[in-house]
């Protein structure tokens, strides 16, 4: 199901984990079908911890979103309620050189964001108001 850029990263994975969170659930008071306001920040904190765990098992891991989202609900069989968000490729560190050469330039380290680009005090603001604020 994953797109074809992202098929070349899992080539030789041990897993391919879907993410998916219940997006409503039945109220125990009533039976009538009941939002769940979280349930994309707890699917991400499970997709973190299990990236975490894996680390520290000395696995790899690569989060990603390209996928059919469509043909791998219905792949997985999951029920309308449930929404997918992201894959986690999960396997064992391979060597550069096995990767396609498009893919071994993008086998380093992400430059960070600075923390001022993404927590700021007071009132949200576009990044064209920041300017004009200063």
């Amino acid at each position: 199901w994953l797109i074809p850029f992202n098929q070349s990263w899992a080539e030789n994975a041990s897993a391919i984990i879907y993410v998916a969170s219940q997006t409503i659930t039945l109220s125990s008071r009533t039976g009538e079908p009941t939002p769940l306001p979280t349930h994309a920040f707890d699917a991400g904190a499970a997709a973190v911890l299990i990236q975490i765990q894996a680390a520290h098992n000395g696995w790899a891991t690569h989060p990603v979103s390209g996928f059919d989202h469509a043909l791998a609900h219905a792949g997985l069989e999951l029920p309308e309620e449930y929404e997918l968000h992201a894959a986690i490729i999960l396997g064992r560190q391979g060597k550069v050189e096995t990767l396609p050469e498009s893919l071994q330039k993008r086998e380093i380290p992400s430059d960070r964001n600075a923390l001022d680009t993404l927590s700021f005090e007071g009132r949200w603001h576009s990044p064209k108001e920041a300017e004009t604020d200063n």
